[in-house]
């Protein structure tokens, strides 16, 4: 007797066909667009009330052990580094109206708590700012003579050279006027 739980299935199962995708996504109506977005807002703000009194009640049970003098203390440290971080959003603010690039990566980076994220950050700005790399363009060698358009003088420019890229000598010279003298004339 064999278990069929533990036999491999030998059926095949059937080829199902392709799903096809809508053509056109319909657009959302204005009214629904309001009323999500003031949805989402209502769930957002009730999140944050919750986040809000859950870290007032960690706040508490850290306090609730100190003395009176520690908790000034706490309240004390607390304020300094508000004011540290008010100080800081200001400076950038007055940053952003003289430079504003450089004052939001600067944002960026004030955000990024992870080393790794803000090298990332930092690679990526400074690859869109690089130009773009140019190609070498590779370099044609010209031939000295052009056999489609021939200079007519060398390079020396003493004497003239001949379509085929001879230079024209003497010699050649006194053979072409010589034919001439068999041209007829008029």
């Amino acid at each position: 007797m064999t278990d069929e739980t533990t036999q491999p299935s030998t059926e095949t199962p059937a080829a199902q066909p392709p799903v096809a995708a809508p053509a056109v996504t319909p657009a959302i109506s204005p009214d629904i667009e309001a009323l999500l977005n003031e949805r989402i807002a209502g769930v957002q703000r009730t999140f944050q009330t919750q986040l809000n009194e859950r870290d007032t009640i960690i706040n508490q049970l850290k306090t609730a052990t100190l003395s009176e003098d520690e908790r000034a203390q706490l309240v004390q440290d607390e304020r300094e580094s508000e004011l540290e971080s008010l100080r800081t959003q200001i400076w950038l603010s007055e940053q952003a109206k003289e430079r504003p690039k450089a004052a939001e990566i600067y944002q960026k980076l004030l955000t990024v708590e992870d080393p790794d994220a803000a090298l990332l950050l930092l690679e990526s700005y400074v690859a869109s700012q690089a130009p773009a790399p140019v190609a070498p363009e590779p370099e044609t060698l010209v031939p000295d003579v052009d056999p489609n358009n021939p200079s007519r003088f060398s390079s020396n420019e003493k004497s003239f050279t001949l379509s085929d890229g001879t230079v024209l000598t003497d010699q050649i010279a006194e053979n072409i006027l010589k034919g001439m003298d068999r041209w007829p004339t008029r």
